[in-house]
C-alpha cells in the first residue's frame, strides 16, 4: 500500500528521491554571471548545466572549478548537488565533505549534507548538520522541518512535536508544511483520526497542498475505514498534481478501491456525497 508523504513523491521512491526532484532548486544560488576571476566562469557553467539538468556537464564543470577557485568550498557544494541529483550518493557526500573541509561555517553544504544523509536513512547524523545550520543561520528556519523529520525518525517524538508547534508561526507554507508533519506524527503513534484532523487543518492553511491530501487518502482507508472519502481524496489529489508522479499513482489507487468496494457504477462514491470525517 502507498505510504504518507512528507513532500511529494511516489510511493517506494526514496526521499533521496523526493528531494532529487523537489528540492534541489533550493540551494542554487544566481549571480555568478559576468565574472573572469579563474574557476568563476566555471561554476557559473557548472550552474545553468544543472538548472537544465545536463548533469555529466555541470559535474565536469563543477570538478574544474574546484581546482581553479582560491576558495572551492562553494564549488565542491554544487558538485555535490550534480551527484546527489544524479544519484550518486558517495561521491555527494564526499564532495559535501570537501566543501566543510574547506569552510567549516559552509551553511549552505551542512543543509546539503543533511538532507543528503536524511535521504539515506541516516537521521541521526542528519539531526548534526541540520542544528549546526540552525547555529550558522539562526534566522533562516529552513531546516527545520527536515531536523522535525529526523527525529520523528529517530523516534524522538516531543522533540519533532516541539519543532513543529514553532513552525506554525512562519508564513502560510511553513504552518502548511508543519501540520502536514504534526499528521505523521500522530499516524507514527497508531491515531489515524488525529492524524487526518492535522492533514485537514494544513489543507486549511493552505488549500493547494497536494502533501496534505495524498495523505488524508492515505489515512482515510484502512486508518478510518472510509474507501469512499480515500476515493475523494486522492481523485482532489490527482486533480491538483495531476502533471506529478504521483498524480498516475492516486488514480490507479483510486481506482483500486473503487472495483472493491463499488462494484455497480451508481454506487461509486461522488465528490459531493463524501463528506469528511466529524
Amino acid at each position: 500500500m502507498p505510504r504518507l508523504i512528507f513532500h511529494l513523491k511516489a510511493p517506494g521512491m526514496s526521499l533521496k528521491e523526493s528531494v532529487q526532484r523537489c528540492l534541489w532548486m533550493l540551494v542554487i544560488s544566481a549571480g555568478l554571471a559576468g565574472c573572469s576571476k579563474p574557476g568563476v566562469n566555471d561554476l557559473y557553467e557548472g550552474q545553468k548545466a544543472l538548472e537544465n539538468g545536463e548533469l555529466q556537464k555541470a559535474t565536469a564543470s563543477f570538478r574544474q572549478a574546484t581546482q581553479l577557485l582560491a576558495t572551492p568550498a562553494r564549488a565542491w557544494n554544487y558538485l555535490g548537488l550534480a551527484y546527489q541529483r544524479d544519484g550518486q550518493y558517495i561521491q555527494a557526500r564526499d564532495a559535501f565533505m570537501q566543501a566543510l573541509k574547506h569552510d567549516e561555517n559552509a551553511a549552505q553544504a551542512r543543509f546539503n549534507l543533511g538532507c543528503l544523509l536524511l535521504e539515506n536513512d541516516q537521521s541521526s547524523l542528519a539531526i548534526e548538520q541540520f542544528k549546526t545550520f540552525g547555529m550558522l543561520r539562526p534566522e533562516d528556519p529552513r531546516a527545520l522541518p527536515y531536523l522535525a523529520l529526523a527525529h520523528l525518525r529517530e523516534g524522538d517524538l516531543p522533540a519533532a512535536q516541539a519543532i513543529c508547534e514553532g513552525l506554525t508561526n512562519n508564513g502560510k507554507q511553513s504552518t502548511a508544511q508543519a501540520l502536514n508533519l504534526m499528521g505523521l506524527i500522530q499516524q507514527s503513534q497508531k491515531k489515524p483520526r488525529e492524524a487526518y484532523n492535522y492533514f485537514h487543518a494544513s489543507l486549511e492553511v493552505q488549500t493547494d497542498y497536494p502533501p496534505a491530501l495524498w495523505n488524508q487518502g492515505m489515512t482515510a482507508f484502512p486508518g478510518l475505514n472510509r474507501p469512499d472519502l480515500a476515493v475523494k481524496k486522492l481523485r482532489e489529489f490527482n486533480f491538483r498534481a495531476a502533471k506529478h508522479p504521483l498524480g498516475g499513482v492516486a488514480k490507479e489507487h483510486a481506482s483500486m478501491l473503487e472495483k472493491q468496494f463499488f462494484t455497480a457504477e451508481e454506487s461509486k462514491p461522488k465528490p459531493e456525497e463524501s463528506a469528511d470525517p466529524p
